[in-house]
């Protein structure tokens, strides 16, 4: 039997699990999918672990997904490019690290007609997830790219920075404010004038930012496209397989019917 994982410090929100036995169930594939919530320093062994284990691949997940490149053997172009990675393939004896999250966010993109291109996109955070946001909305011809963080600095603003301005065409939240459990509450306030706003969060599908943002008359889009499909993406790496477009469309609409 084939073995993947999850790997994060919490785990309790992820719906990673459900998405990857429902691949399973439609290609007929003999496998599991473990959820294994880890500390930082028992990263290292985790992976020795895994590879001595006979796992296939592993995805990684909040705050590992820098963390975890010094650990690879090999790194992709798109992580060498992004400075992250969410899949982990272990092949020929070696630990080789992708990101998936870049094509995932580019089927949501497209799915849901968020435009970037010409656009003043602002980010909110700076970690391992907003590095795939920021690649492909530079790829995609962005006019501007601007960052938000709780410090700023470097040319980024903080967040009462953010608060006084009045522009923006598209945000796209990048932190974990909003997720469950701790759902209800909002990374920001100011939610004009962007005529999109995109929420990686997935659980809750409608998170306090998007409320707000669907309010205000904004273009809103859910993490949940982008989650199933960076997860198929996942397994044509590991099983050396082309994208299965339909399959991922598929689990995408039970998932959303479901949720």
């Amino acid at each position: 039997m084939e073995r993947y994982a999850l790997i994060g410090r919490k785990l309790g929100h992820s719906w990673s699990k459900e998405i990857h036995e429902r691949y399973f169930a439609l290609t007929g594939k003999c496998a599991v999918y473990e959820m294994v919530e880890l500390e930082p320093d028992e990263l290292p062994s985790a992976f020795e672990r895994f590879s001595a284990e006979g796992f296939r691949g592993v995805n990684v997940t909040i705050p590992y997904k820098t963390d975890t490149m010094p650990l690879m053997d090999e790194l992709s172009d798109e992580v060498e490019r992004i400075s992250a990675l969410n899949t982990v393939s272990f092949a020929n004896g070696k630990k080789i690290g992708y990101n998936s999250d870049y094509h995932g966010l580019a089927e949501s993109f497209d799915r849901f007609g968020v435009e970037i291109a010409g656009r003043d996109v602002v980010l909110l955070g700076t970690g391992g997830a907003s590095r795939a946001v920021d690649a492909i909305c530079r790829d995609r011809g962005c006019k501007s790219l601007t960052y938000v963080s709780r410090t700023g600095g470097d040319g980024r603003l903080d967040y009462p920075a953010y608060e006084m301005r009045n522009d923006g065409e598209v945000l796209i939240n990048c932190t974990p404010v909003g997720m469950f459990p701790n759902t209800g509450v909002s990374p920001v306030k100011r939610v004009t004038p962007f005529s999109a706003v995109v929420d990686l969060i997935y659980n809750p599908i409608r998170t306090e930012l998007l409320r707000l943002a669907e309010e205000a008359g904004a273009l809103t889009v859910n993490g949940l496209c982008m989650l199933v499909y960076q997860a198929i993406y996942s397994q044509a790496v590991w099983n050396g397989v082309p994208f299965e477009r339909e399959i991922a469309a598929k689990i995408y609409e039970e998932m959303r019917k479901q949720m």
